[in-house]
């Protein structure tokens, strides 16, 4: 299929730093061409992930790839709206029916793809000699203990954190995009389909289900989300998931991304991350970001105080379709 790409017309979807997403027609139908511009393994767990994907989840099939360029064509889920768009907008209603939505998703997701570990990782060892799950845990303790000596506040006690990291390493896992942001997906008539695997873990299902807890940990529209929704989207989840999350390992997950996000958005909140009008629009800034994780790490009391100290307590906005 790739040879036949070349010429035809294709509308550019976005993408990042990473990647370029364009939609191509071929022939009487459209696919998506997802063409990998930097070094790093998004091209070889994108592919595998794809390619082991059991054909009723909810995500597109793989349709062709190549290594040289990295390159991956999938089957194209349409022009639908994502659960960004919605959390953006101004309809509580839709918000709400669009995160529940999200949670089936997952839990479908979860469902079909718990017995494919093998499957994923020799597809990934074909591809890279990078192993299934990361955490990055050790290298978050580290900038964030660089952080409090920065400031002069005393260091956290990982002992406990690092124990909930072993516990989920130890529990049942399944096939993760590893990114679940709200805008990595797009609604269709059969429900929501989940993009963007080039993250892919083979993981803990509590890693995805913190995404409303923390809420969306490693996002840009990283907005609060108001309890009684989140305890909805869980609750579907858990009423779709064959193995419901246990609200210990959902609380551990959240943890844990707390502190591998805080100390990934650290830096910026020092520097006052600037944002243009359109930009406060779209994200909240870094400053409350990190401030509402480090809430949720009493380890990390001494930072907050200083941190506060200097920011105010600088609360987490609620997202546009809830403020």
């Amino acid at each position: 299929m790739m040879d036949e790409l070349g010429e035809e017309p294709s509308d550019e979807l976005g993408g990042s730093d990473r990647s370029r997403v364009h939609r191509v027609r071929t022939g009487d139908t459209t696919v998506i061409v997802k063409r990998f511009l930097a070094g790093g393994q998004g091209f070889a767990r994108e592919a595998a992930a794809l390619s082991v994907m059991p054909e009723d989840a909810p995500t597109p099939r793989l349709l062709d790839e190549t290594a040289d360029p990295p390159t991956v064509v999938m089957s194209d889920a349409g022009p639908g709206r994502s659960v960004a768009d919605d959390l953006l907008g101004d309809d509580p209603a839709a918000a709400r029916k669009s995160l529940l939505g999200w949670a089936e998703a997952v839990a479908r997701l979860h469902n079909s793809t718990a017995g494919s570990g093998d499957a994923f990782r020799a597809a990934l060892a074909a591809r890279s000699d990078e192993p299934v799950a990361t955490s990055g845990l050790e290298r978050a303790i580290e900038l964030l203990d660089g952080h409090c000596d920065e400031v002069g506040a005393p260091r956290g006690d990982w002992g406990e954190v690092r124990r909930m990291n072993v516990r989920l390493g130890e529990g049942s896992s399944v096939l993760s995009p590893g990114d679940l942001c709200p805008d990595n997906n797009v609604t269709t008539p059969y429900g929501l389909v989940l993009i963007d695997f080039e993250r892919a873990q083979w993981q803990h299902p509590a890693w995805d289900l913190a995404y409303l807890a923390v809420p969306w940990p490693n996002c840009w529209c990283s907005w609060r989300l108001p309890d009684d929704v989140a305890e909805q989207a869980l609750d579907r989840y858990r009423r779709t998931a064959d193995r419901p999350g246990a609200t210990a390992d959902v609380e551990a997950a959240s943890t844990l991304w707390a502190v591998r996000t805080a100390a990934r958005f650290l830096p910026e909140a020092f520097d006052d991350f600037p944002q243009s009008a359109e930009l406060r629009r779209l994200m909240p800034g870094r400053r409350a970001q990190v401030m509402h994780r480090l809430r949720r790490l009493p380890m990390l009391d001494g930072l907050r105080s200083v941190l506060a100290g200097r920011w105010g307590e600088t609360p987490l906005p609620y997202a546009p379709a809830f403020a």
